[in-house]
């Protein structure tokens, strides 16, 4: 199982020139981001990792940016629980880190993760309220 979670530095850089106006508005952010990020996919997060799509969705007043992942492990071994087991470090990063912590502020992110060949594996949602 993977333990290292990194965001990618396109990303960061995405996030770093988001005019303040655009960060009032989450969906206009949301789109920024993952146009920025889609521009630059594929992206290898680590040496089993690659971020390979980025999309928002709003569902009433809720943003969420999704990043879809493909896991170059062999089908069967990583699981929700696994994932799951990211969720601490993840939500540090993501409230932490000053290119970060804007975005999650102001919507949900959402990892998907399936195996490189496809196959749904889960998802990992964090919401900026989980922020301390």
């Amino acid at each position: 199982m993977f333990t290292k979670f990194r965001v990618p530095m396109a990303l960061c850089m995405a996030l770093s020139v988001l005019p303040i106006s655009a960060r009032a508005d989450a969906l206009a952010t949301c789109n920024i981001a993952s146009t920025s990020v889609n521009g630059k996919t594929p992206i290898t997060v680590d040496k089993s990792t690659i971020l390979y799509s980025s999309r928002c969705s709003k569902s009433g007043n809720v943003v969420t940016l999704k990043y879809m992942f493909r896991l170059n492990f062999q089908v069967g071994t990583v699981s929700q629980a696994g994932l799951e087991s990211l969720r601490p470090r993840m939500l540090n990063h993501w409230c932490t880190n000053p290119d970060t912590r804007p975005l999650i502020k102001i919507m949900d992110i959402e990892g998907i993760y399936s195996y490189s060949d496809g196959q749904y594996i889960g998802n990992l949602l964090l919401h900026g309220y989980e922020c301390q």
